[in-house]
């Protein structure tokens, strides 16, 4: 990851701003109101490859890594 992707990854997160918030920004300015939708189902089943980050059960109970 380049430092300007950091950067953009850091400043949502210091402005209070979710993937949530961000796909339906993009969903709405793209008139594509299934766009979160699509990144839930990404999200539980596809991943990036076999990574994941855990899903909000498995991080409160401590893991911290998911394989699909």
């Amino acid at each position: 990851m380049d430092l300007y992707e950091r950067y953009k990854l850091e400043w949502m997160i210091e402005h209070g701003y979710t993937l949530t918030d961000l796909f339906k920004s993009i969903g709405k300015a793209l008139d594509a109101p299934d766009l979160v939708d699509a990144f839930e189902e990404w999200e539980a089943c596809f991943g990036f490859g076999p990574e994941m980050w855990a899903s909000k059960k498995a991080w409160q109970n401590g893991e911290t890594d998911a394989q699909f």
